[in-house]
């Protein structure tokens, strides 16, 4: 599966309604597998009204924290940078919330990914389609 990698528009990326295929850490490298993660006034959807994307990859380099639970007053001017994600975790079947300190991040996207105004979820989705995109990441 080959996949498309957008270093911009990070910002524009809403998790919150998404779900959380997996969490993979390499050493300082994080990687979190979405299901439905919102952009508006980002490459992918440069309008405002805000479209989901089924599949996709947040990767953040040299984590120096990765906090659930977090307090937005923890972060110290370190040259490094917060980000803030959650979802539905899904093996967990709870929501999450973390707060992720690193010198940078991307987005990837397969080269199939859907993008649509409505939202998608995993667990309605074509089982080969979800098993595969989980496994690719392995």
């Amino acid at each position: 599966m080959d996949m498309r990698r957008f270093d911009k528009g990070m910002d524009e990326i809403d998790t919150f309604n998404s779900y959380i295929g997996d969490i993979r850490i390499e050493g300082d490298v994080l990687s979190i597998l979405f299901f439905n993660i919102g952009v508006s006034n980002h490459v992918l959807n440069e309008g405002e009204n805000m479209k989901y994307i089924d599949r996709s990859v947040m990767v953040f380099n040299r984590v120096s924290s990765f906090i659930e639970d977090y307090s937005l007053d923890v972060v110290a001017d370190t040259g490094v940078r917060p980000y803030y994600v959650g979802g539905y975790l899904m093996k967990d079947g709870v929501h999450k919330e973390f707060q992720v300190l690193c010198a940078d991040a991307f987005l990837k996207v397969p080269d199939d990914f859907r993008i649509s105004e409505n939202m998608w979820n995993p667990y309605n989705m074509t089982k080969s389609v979800v098993r595969k995109f989980l496994e690719k990441h392995e």
